[in-house]
């Protein structure tokens, strides 16, 4: 008995040595990560290193439709880093926001919103455990684990290196390995454009996600706190969910939000790489239009 308790001290021993030593390790590679042009690598640098006066936010739609190149000449702006995050909700948009702003403040920050951030039936509340690996890392993404996803279970195994790094060596080798040296600033172009006619997807319901609704309100009150101008946008495409854009529409009445709402304009179905998604020609055509607006806005606000 004496005996297979001192075996079982010397393994939790050695696996607490293990963590120790592989937590060390893959914390100094995940903040030393090159930039790869990578959904993960663009991630490290919206959490750990971009610095923008104008900051992009939101999934999919944001990161293939606003070119950070014609957005970052904004009056009083000469950067833009783009934070869209494929497949993620609100939640991820929060956090990337909470994390630049400790860094730098933005004179401007879109945020591109769809039903698929915010319905309770279609956001995937864990997609963001993609940047569990910055956790007691990144001060944001600590908060959001500690504070607001409200999972016990959760914050007791991001205590442990190996559960936090779990699968993390694949993307970081990759973004090592792949010796890119440009510089995207978080935009992935979309090439191609859809085969066939374009028809519009309609959704018929929509039910605000709670979790999603208390870091959509965090990302307005830092905006006030901070003096950003917050700027809500619904950009083009062909999936309409009516519910979510009325939604959307009092909400931002009610918190005084400009919102810019694309979902009746259509460009030519050329300028799309398929119903979602503009592709690299259309997200230029729109997001020189959208500069355009957001620089009435911006007059418009200033006294």
């Amino acid at each position: 008995m004496k005996r297979l308790a001192v075996d079982l001290l010397i393994v939790i021993a050695s696996l607490a040595v293990i963590d120790v030593v592989v937590g060390r390790a893959m914390d100094c590679a995940v903040l030393t990560m090159p930039p790869a042009g990578t959904l993960n690598a663009d991630q490290h640098d919206a959490l750990v290193t971009a610095v923008a006066d104008v900051v992009v936010l939101g999934s999919s739609r944001a990161r293939h439709h606003y070119d950070p190149s014609l957005l970052a000449s904004l009056p009083g702006c000469e950067t833009c880093y783009n934070s869209g995050c494929d497949g993620h909700g609100m939640n991820y948009s929060m956090v990337a926001l909470e994390a630049m702003v400790e860094r730098h403040t933005p004179r401007v920050v879109i945020l591109d919103v769809s039903n698929a951030q915010l319905d309770d039936e279609w956001v995937k509340n864990n997609a963001i455990d993609d940047i569990q690996a910055y956790y007691s890392l990144v001060p944001a993404v600590t908060r959001y684990y500690d504070e607001i996803a409200g999972d016990c279970m959760k914050r007791l195994k991001l205590r442990s290196n190996l559960y936090r790094h779990n699968g993390d060596i694949t993307w970081v080798s990759k973004a090592f390995l792949s010796g890119a040296t440009t510089d995207d600033h978080g935009f992935d172009a979309l090439a191609g454009s859809a085969d066939g006619p374009l028809e519009s997807r309609a959704f018929d319901t929509f039910a605000v996600d709670s979790l999603q609704l208390r870091c959509l309100d965090r990302v307005v009150a830092l905006c006030r706190d901070r003096g950003i101008l917050p700027v809500i946008v619904i950009s083009p495409n062909y999936e309409v969910c009516p519910q979510f854009n009325k939604w959307m529409s009092d909400y931002c009445s009610r918190h005084s939000l400009p919102l810019l709402d694309y979902t009746d304009v259509h460009f030519d179905e050329v300028l799309y790489h398929d119903a979602s998604h503009l592709n690299s020609d259309g997200a230029e055509r729109f997001s020189r239009h959208l500069a355009n607006s957001i620089t009435v806005l911006m007059h418009v606000a200033t006294p």
